[in-house]
């Protein structure tokens, strides 16, 4: 059973309100040692196994143990994706840097797709960068000019067979 803040299970006795989960569990456990029972699923909410039969209580916890480290290991990606785009834009902006004291004009895009989202940056010191508008490849607009001159040239075909075949 998950008791949220503020709610008592019957097997959790009453919790006191304002206090931090290490407590509410010690007042459950005031042996201090770790309780086999209870399931700590954060955000001050625990699950209460008290009653189960020991086997679904070890499945249980190697659930949530499989469930923490995917958990952890998606926390390292997206850290990892956040430095990463965080230095190729340190990286831009020290080029542009560069390039205007250079008197150089540099425009740098860069599109960048992670598990947060879509990621879109023009760095410069051309108009263009000051626009901040992508170019349609760089925005990932795909580009349909052979669709269209195919179709352009079917057509003709057809136009021709027509005429010709008067």
């Amino acid at each position: 059973m998950i008791a949220p803040p503020g709610r008592n299970s019957p097997s959790q006795g009453a919790f006191a309100h304002g206090e931090n989960m290490a407590q509410e569990i010690e007042k459950l456990n005031p042996s201090g040692v770790p309780s086999t029972d209870v399931i700590n699923l954060g955000s001050n909410s625990v699950l209460d196994l008290t009653g189960m039969p020991p086997d679904q209580i070890a499945e249980l916890k190697r659930q949530h143990a499989s469930g923490m480290i995917d958990l952890k290991r998606k926390a390292e990606d997206l850290k990892i994706e956040n430095a990463s785009l965080a230095m190729t834009l340190d990286s831009f902006n020290t080029e542009a840097a560069k390039a205007t004291q250079a008197n150089v004009s540099i425009t740098a895009t860069h599109t960048q797709n992670t598990a947060i989202g879509r990621t879109e940056v023009v760095i410069g010191n051309t108009d263009r960068a000051a626009s901040g508008k992508l170019s349609s490849s760089a925005a990932g607009v795909p580009d349909r000019l052979l669709w269209i001159v195919g179709i352009a040239a079917v057509a003709v075909i057809i136009v021709a067979l027509i005429i010709f075949h008067h």
